[in-house]
């Protein structure tokens, strides 16, 4: 996991900040962004890879919903999502 809008623990300035995005995000149409933790970042690609030190990047990412929405139902409806850095790897953008 690289990120998660829960509280963090003990630190009551990050668990205030986390506590503001997510109630940003239960308005309706709601946007909002943030930075992965560069830390979370470094363990989670020790957790899946002994080549850590020349690890490129990840081929998927996946977006979970873990309560209700602002509509009270289980619904995910993103209607876009960014990712920002480098892509490596062969890329074939023919019409074929």
């Amino acid at each position: 996991m690289l990120d998660r809008r829960v509280h963090n623990g003990n630190n009551p300035e990050t668990n205030k900040a986390l506590q503001k995005q997510r109630e940003m995000l239960l308005e309706r149409g709601a946007v909002t962004t943030w930075p992965v933790p560069i830390d979370n970042l470094k363990r989670v690609i020790k957790s899946i890879t002994s080549q850590y030190k020349t690890f490129k990047g990840f081929r998927y990412f996946r977006l979970r919903q873990v309560g209700k929405n602002s509509s009270n139902s289980f619904n995910l409806a993103i209607s876009g999502f960014e990712l920002y850095g480098s892509a490596y790897g062969v890329w074939n953008f023919s019409k074929d």
